[in-house]
Formats: structure tokens, sequence, C-alpha cells
């Protein structure tokens, strides 16, 4: 298949999104496949001096084949994204098209097979690339008003959806109940992560990934005072206000990818202080199979999106219940049994999975 999989995080940076993993693991598979990401606009030069802008920027003058052999593609475009739906109007991705599409065609990819859109507010992008299938892989349930407006765009033009969780997908399916759907959790790079014998000291709590609005400081703070003794650890890029924070807990900032396992493998417990919202509950973190890999028993506020439910996962339903969880999950010890559990969530399981639906939408009726 030739496969164009456009996601919202360009490839190399501090995130390593599922969007990456899956386009790595389909080109693997023996497809063509490249990345494509939001675009980067002249209105970010007002931000030159943060490193993630320099080197998107970079990406859209000179696209990067990455190690793994795909290419990433970063549109330049006059306004970001923020300003409304890509295909809307002679200000936005349009002013990416010739460029875009000379470099899709020097791939051989300016007609695919598949356009397999993360990014909401990629809708149009569908009438700019040739495709025999549009699939939507959504992520997270969306709120911010633009995304919602581009969403239900590209609902009215998918020929099939893929979410990471069924509290996801059951909201998309409301809009397009006529086409065929998959549940596909997130997975993890399993050999990356693993620590199969549980080997080395391991000591305290950890925490990795984005520190954003739909972080818990009150339930990071209460697993710290039930445990002062135990040293907190968080590790990502923080873009909200750090509040006052027990001794034990300190907030180190991004790190990058290659780094996450190692500090994984050292501690005893991995952390999920997600806010109990209904968006949080729809999600389906990397991270947590990440954790599972390290051999890390693993302390969630909300119940993991998967099911059956992971061996080792600790949860705090209700406020209070923090330090109890937490207390428990040190007593454990190491999650031999989660490691074995997240063998079987390997990215390239996730991409054996979707390989087999995709080929099953390109050969059945379209809606």
């Amino acid at each position: 298949m030739r496969v164009l999989v456009v996601g919202h995080t360009a490839p190399g940076g501090v995130f390593t999104v599922g969007s990456h993993h899956l386009a790595r693991e389909l080109h693997a598979r023996g497809h063509r496949v490249a990345h494509l990401s939001t675009p980067v606009s002249l209105a970010h030069a007002a931000r030159w001096r943060d490193p993630e802008v320099r080197r998107r920027a970079a990406m859209a003058l000179r696209p990067r084949t990455s190690d793994d052999g795909v290419p990433g593609l970063v549109p330049l475009t006059l306004l970001p994204t923020s300003a409304g739906p890509l295909h809307l109007g002679p200000l936005s991705l349009r002013t990416a098209v010739p460029s875009l599409r000379r470099r899709l065609r020097a791939l051989g990819l300016d007609e695919v097979d598949v356009l397999l859109v993360d990014q909401p507010l990629a809708a149009g992008v569908e009438r700019l690339v040739r495709a025999r299938a549009v699939v939507y892989r959504s992520t997270d349930i969306v709120e911010s008003p633009a995304k919602v407006r581009a969403e239900q765009r590209l609902l009215g033009r998918v020929d099939a959806l893929v979410a990471t969780s069924s509290v996801v997908l059951e909201r998309l399916r409301a809009v397009r109940p006529d086409v065929p759907s998959l549940v596909l959790d997130n997975g993890v790079d399993f050999d990356r992560f693993a620590s199969p014998d549980g080997t080395g000291e391991r000591r305290g709590a950890v925490y990795v990934g984005a520190v954003d609005d739909r972080f818990d400081w009150d339930a990071l703070t209460a697993m710290a005072r039930g445990r002062p003794d135990l040293p907190v650890d968080v590790y990502g890029p923080t873009t909200v206000p750090v509040p006052p924070l027990p001794a034990n807990v300190v907030v180190h900032g991004g790190v990058a990818y290659e780094r996450t396992p190692g500090l994984m493998r050292r501690a005893l417990v991995g952390l999920l202080p997600l806010r109990r919202t209904d968006v949080n509950r729809g999600r389906s973190p990397m991270k947590l199979f990440e954790y599972l890999a390290s051999g890390l028993q693993v302390v969630s506020t909300l119940p993991p999106s998967v099911r059956p439910a992971p061996p080792g996962v600790h949860v705090a339903v209700a406020p209070g219940e923090e330090d109890a969880a937490l207390a428990r999950a040190v007593l454990a010890g190491v999650n031999h049994e989660g490691v074995r559990a997240a063998r079987g969530m390997d990215w390239a399981d996730r991409a054996a999975r979707l390989e087999a639906f995709l080929e099953g939408v390109l050969d059945g009726p379209r809606p």
C-alpha cells in the first residue's frame, strides 16, 4: 500500500507519538509510507527562539527521512492551523500546495491508497492528495471549537474510522455509523523499554510525558505527601504553571525520547496523575504500556481504557485514594506480569492489525 500518515507532531522531536510508530512499522512491513505533520507558518517567526519551531522550520525547507526510512514532511504556510481548518481560504494550507505536491510526487505519494489522518485540523488534506480511502484515526475527544468544526468536516468525508479507545470511537460512530471502524489501542516499542528480569536498583516514582492542562497536580501532591520518603520525578515539557510541591517532588522539564527507557527502569512506580475528566477517560496513554514494559507498577487516577485491564495498575478512583494506591504499588515490587502483557502491545502488533483493517477497507464497498 501507499500510505500518507497525517499527524499533529513532526517526527524527530521530544515527543514520539503513535503516528510515528505506525508509520515506521507500516514501512517495515513493506508499504510505501511518508509522514505529514502540522504546518509551520510565517506567524511562527515570533517564536523563533523556541528550538522546536526552528526544527520544524528546517524540516519545512528541507524534508528529512528518519533512520527508519520514513520521510517526514512539514508544510510551510502563511497562517498557523489555529487560524482555522486547513482548507479554508487562500492563506492556509493552499499556500503550501505546489511545493507539497512536488515533494509527494517525488516520493511516489501524490496519489495514495490510504490517507491516514490523526490531526483533525488537517481536514482538507483529502482534497489535495488523491486517496482510494480516507481513514480518520482519532486519539482524543476534541474540545476546541476549531478542532470540533474541522473534525465534523473530516467525518463527512472519511471511508473508515480508527480510534485509540472505545470511548473515542463511540463518539465518532454517532456521526458515521455507516463506515467500518476499529478500536486500536496505543502500543509500546517493547524492545526499547523491556525490562524482562527486573534487575538493577529501583527507587522512587516517575512520570514521563506532557505536563499540560490534563495533568492533575493535586493528585501528584497527594501521592508525594503520602510517601515523603519516596523520590518523585516528573519529566516532560511543562506548559502550565507549576504549583508549590512537596520537597520529594522534582520537576525536570523535557527529556529526549531516547532517555525515557532508562529513567523508567530506575523507578519502582510509574505515575499517571490525569485529571478525572471525560476527555482523559477516552485517552489511551502510551506511557501506560511503556511503564509496564519497563517492569513498573502503575498508579493511575483513571481506569485504563484497554480491556482487559493490564496487571499491576493501581487506580485511585476518587480524590483521597492516591496515597493508598501508591502504597499498594510500592509493596507489589517489580511488575513481571505487566512486562508480559506489554509484549502483546508492541507497535509491530498494532501495525499488523491496522494493516489488515486497511486492506479490508480497500477491498470493501465505499460508503
